[in-house]
């Protein structure tokens, strides 16, 4: 498989991922998404909360008792210090967000150090240097 192929794989994982900001995700996506970063995610037995409005959201929602999985902003953080991203912002704290901030803080770590500008920018599964991110923009965004 290629670098620009691998790259593709971690960016398309990294968008998966943002999609489920309450989410509390099974075993088997969670491998699907560390797969393409080399590394199988951790996770842990958590009850089934289906009906919980505001707490994560498990699938599938008929099943009772017990899940293995992990939540998603987890997932996130994991995959972060998998491929060496430090710093990432902690914004659940007090004052700071909930998990879906914390998502969407350490997946656009993700991206920005995979070289994808943010996650408006990453569906396009562009890789470009800050320089050609900059002149893209100016090229979009600025009318003369």
């Amino acid at each position: 498989m290629s670098t620009n192929d691998e790259l593709r794989r971690k960016i398309a994982a990294i968008r998966e991922l943002s999609e489920y900001p309450h989410g509390f995700l099974p075993r088997n996506l969670i491998r699907s998404l560390t797969e393409p970063f080399g590394f199988a995610g951790e996770s842990y037995l958590e009850p089934v909360t289906p009906d919980d409005p505001k707490g994560l959201h498990t699938a599938p929602k008929n099943s009772p008792g017990m899940m293995d999985g992990c939540c998603s902003w987890e997932l996130a953080i994991q995959i972060c210090a998998a491929v060496g991203v430090t710093g990432v912002p902690d914004v659940i704290s007090p004052g700071g967000g909930g998990t879906s901030q914390q998502l969407r803080a350490a997946c656009d770590a993700v991206l920005n150090h995979l070289g994808v500008a943010t996650q408006e920018d990453f569906s396009r599964c562009d890789v470009l240097d800050p320089a050609q991110w900059v002149q893209r923009w100016r090229q979009e965004h600025i009318t003369r």
